[in-house]
């Protein structure tokens, strides 16, 4: 794809990247290696790196909360810097609509206001619906059985899902930064300000 949109004279390419620390895993190899293709184009390009993005992972918590106000994973006491989608999307809209060096080269980390486990993540969804939501951490291996017997391919499990909570568990997943209120000129969306504003994805309104 990189190398279409070189060959095809594009300006400027903006590419998803991340900021959870993978330590040469599977997604981190795959990353890498379309790094590699961007720096070798020719064209001016920017990394737009979020953390773990709610919409992704809490939204896939939605079954739990709407029917046993429980989440499920294997985070541990790890802190994560979650992030809205909103928050992403407006960024790299923001870096396309700006001259080409404004931004080139850069690796825009963007993040959530503050590193929370997932306990904490809980205790805020659980403000913000005004119901209590539990946390409920599993082994690995019995998480990964979870995920498959509610249908998620098991050979999707490990690059899909248990890689991310890996890294979360192991405090990868914790940096916090304030590279979207730089950008964009407001702070970035909390976890309870996206629960609010998601309340009826959940059923909870």
């Amino acid at each position: 794809v990189i190398e279409a949109a070189a060959a095809a004279g594009v300006g400027q390419i903006v590419k998803l990247y991340g900021s959870v620390r993978h330590d040469g895993d599977q997604l981190d190899v795959q990353h890498r290696t379309a790094l590699a293709a961007l720096r070798d184009c020719g064209v001016p390009w920017t990394l737009v790196s979020p953390q773990t993005v709610m919409e992704t992972n809490l939204l896939g918590q939605l079954e739990g909360i709407k029917h046993e106000r429980s989440m499920f994973g294997a985070a541990g006491e790890g802190r994560i810097g979650m992030v809205a989608l909103a928050d992403c999307v407006e960024t790299a809209s923001i870096v396309l609509q700006a001259a080409p060096a404004d931004h080139a080269e850069a690796n825009l980390e963007i993040t959530g206001p503050a590193a929370m486990t997932y306990p904490e993540i809980a205790a805020e969804m659980s403000r913000a619906f005004g119901e209590t939501i539990t946390y409920v951490d599993m082994s690995e291996d019995a998480f990964a059985a979870m995920l498959i017997e509610y249908g998620v391919p098991a050979e999707d499990v490990e690059l899909q899902v248990l890689c991310h909570f890996r890294q979360m568990r192991a405090g990868r997943a914790d940096l916090v930064t304030d590279t979207f209120e730089r950008i964009a000129g407001r702070p970035a969306t909390s976890v309870y300000e996206w629960t609010r504003a998601h309340r009826s994805d959940f059923g909870l309104e």
